[in-house]
């Protein structure tokens, strides 16, 4: 019996010491959920003299509403015998608050009951910080996007330059709405085809090669060529051109009242 209860204080006190040179806090609880010791970080952060945060007298640093989430969760783990874990803020002696990852855990004797809780106490207020920094980026850069992108869309769809985008093949694969307009084709009887079944004849052979040379990597910089429009009659289009990541983007002007 001397002999054990020897190991026992051993234990202990190697667990003071251990728990006296950790940076975090550290505090203990009995099993009904009573804090009866903390290391010496609590006391240096709270201000507070030992024996002071004893039982529930620790919830006077705990910021007020954080205070029925942090009750309502350690109730639970006492409960259940479930490790506990929340966030909460806790106040320093300087009277301000920081933000405090708290866990604990069970430790049991041989029959598997409760002997006691050990908790500690993690600062975790800069990650909050900048997780909320984060936050806010993100969804500051989403109303950016999504500006973007809503005024992308406005300018696809009421300008007047026909625009397209087609793969290497010269097949389209997204044009916008001023080529309805213009030729009196729908989108549905333009996309996924090539433009030969609407170019003049004269000008198919042209045009082929000009599509070669894009999907070369060269620019086009001026081009004309005929397409019909769906009342049988042609239009002439001016092209300006460019390649970038397999695909094809081009400007269509229509010109025929110049020509």
């Amino acid at each position: 019996q001397v002999e054990a209860e020897r190991a026992i204080r051993q234990r202990e006190e190697e667990f003071r010491t251990l728990a006296e040179a950790l940076p975090h806090h550290v505090w203990t609880a009995t099993p009904d959920g009573a804090l009866n010791w903390f290391n010496p970080r609590v006391y240096e952060y709270t201000g507070a003299r030992s024996g002071e945060l004893d039982g529930a007298e620790w919830g006077k640093v705990v910021y007020p509403d954080d205070m029925a989430a942090a009750v309502a969760a350690w109730t639970r783990a006492i409960a259940t015998g479930e490790p506990y874990e929340i966030e909460f803020r806790l106040r320093g002696s300087d009277g301000t608050y920081r933000w405090f990852l708290a866990r604990a855990v069970p430790a049991r004797d041989e029959d598997g009951r409760i002997t006691r809780w050990i908790g500690t106490n993690t600062d975790v207020h800069d990650q909050k910080l900048i997780a909320g920094k984060l936050a806010e980026l993100n969804a500051t850069l989403a109303e950016r996007v999504e500006e973007k992108t809503r005024e992308r869309d406005r300018i696809w769809s009421v300008s007047q330059d026909l625009l397209l985008v087609a793969d290497y093949d010269g097949i389209w694969r997204s044009i916008n709405p001023a080529w309805t307009r213009t030729l009196g084709w729908s989108e549905a009887e333009l996309l996924n085809r090539t433009s030969e079944w609407i170019e003049h004849p004269d000008d198919i052979i042209r045009t082929r090669l000009e599509v070669r040379h894009l999907s070369r990597g060269k620019a086009t910089i001026r081009f004309e060529n005929r397409f019909r429009h769906k009342d049988g009659s042609y239009r002439w289009l001016s092209w300006t051109a460019a390649p970038d990541q397999n695909l094809l983007y081009a400007v269509a002007r229509d010109i025929t009242a110049e020509k």
